[in-house]
């Protein structure tokens, strides 16, 4: 079992029962393969206006309240498809952005899409630290407080093979603010394979009273340093993924819970124009609905204040959900 300790060490087994096991014995561990991913067909922009009926009073969106007290004529269509609703949640596509690593001091970094810059190298075979340093919401279903679970998964690629790892956490959110953190460790030690890497992250929109006690032991000092990898083989990893990955699928799959966000990112070395490539520096993910419309080159990272901004006014950020996600070189 997992000892709860100052971090979460994946060579750390005892057959003390704390939270986290008594979890991983109950009934929301959800036995799975760490390899697979969610279903796609469950974030909200895939759900049918039928679907979002039974979920009105939680999405408490004008817009949708007001074409469920109209006559539809087409209940199976997906949300993403109604033209009437305008609302970020909706949206099931995304762009990717890079943000250089640069010297300290104020000014203002031009962005970059994640398919033009040049792959580094020098990161075959080392051993990687990814962090989470922005999280936004501005619009996700319901309003006020929200508390969101993300799932993160990458390979971590060992010598002799390839382990899939997961780790979740919760962030509480005020609607059309940040999350109070900046650099949170989520893999520590990731090992870096010449193929690259790859990066998923699910999100979900946390509703279900019990389940929003549920989740706040992911906040606990034992998670608050990421999952920490080892450089060889362990056979405890394998477990802690599949909890993680169980716990985020069963949190998912109940009732007024709402996967929003669904994402995959393979950053390899390659000279391929259609890949995004693998370099150090943070990468930001945005939830758009029109990602042939997106232009990096109207956006900059103001050192100053830690802000994303739009090159034309300074005080305006996007108007969309995203995050950004670093990756920084391990000595």
């Amino acid at each position: 079992m997992v000892t709860q300790k100052d971090s979460l060490v994946v060579s750390d087994v005892d057959s003390s029962q704390d939270s986290l096991t008594l979890i991983y014995n109950g009934i929301l561990y959800d036995q799975t393969n760490a390899a697979t991913w969610f279903s796609r067909d469950s974030i909200i922009a895939n759900y049918t206006l039928m679907e979002a009926m039974e979920l009105k009073s939680i999405i408490n969106d004008k817009d949708l309240n007001k074409l469920m007290m109209n006559e539809m004529p087409n209940t199976d269509v997906q949300l993403k498809d109604v033209a009437a609703l305008k609302n970020v949640w909706k949206y099931s596509s995304h762009v990717f952005g890079y943000i250089p690593t640069s010297s300290s001091g104020s000014g203002l970094v031009a962005l970059t899409d994640a398919h033009a810059i040049s792959a580094d190298k020098s990161l075959i075979g080392s051993r990687v630290k990814v962090t989470l340093d922005r999280l936004v919401v501005m619009d996700y279903p319901g309003n006020g407080e929200h508390s969101v679970l993300m799932d993160f998964y990458a390979k971590n690629q060992l010598a002799t093979q390839t382990e899939h790892v997961h780790f979740n956490q919760v962030y509480r959110i005020m609607e059309g603010q940040e999350a109070g953190i900046s650099g949170y460790p989520v893999f520590v030690g990731l090992n870096v394979g010449k193929e690259g890497v790859e990066f998923k992250c699910y999100t979900v929109n946390v509703e279900n009273k019990n389940d929003k006690m549920l989740v706040q032991f992911l906040e606990g000092d034992i998670f608050k340093s990421g999952l920490q990898l080892l450089n060889q083989v362990n056979p405890i990893t394998p477990v802690l993924s599949d909890f993680s990955k169980g716990f985020t699928q069963a949190i998912a799959n109940r009732h007024k819970n709402i996967p929003v966000q669904d994402i995959f990112l393979g950053l390899d070395f390659t000279e391929t124009t259609t890949r995004p490539k693998m370099a150090e520096g943070s990468y930001v993910v945005v939830q758009v609905d029109h990602a042939n419309a997106w232009d990096w080159s109207q956006w900059v990272f103001n050192r100053a204040n830690g802000q994303l901004v739009s090159q034309v006014d300074s005080r305006t950020g996007p108007q969309f959900n995203y995050f950004i996600f670093s990756i920084s070189k391990m000595e």
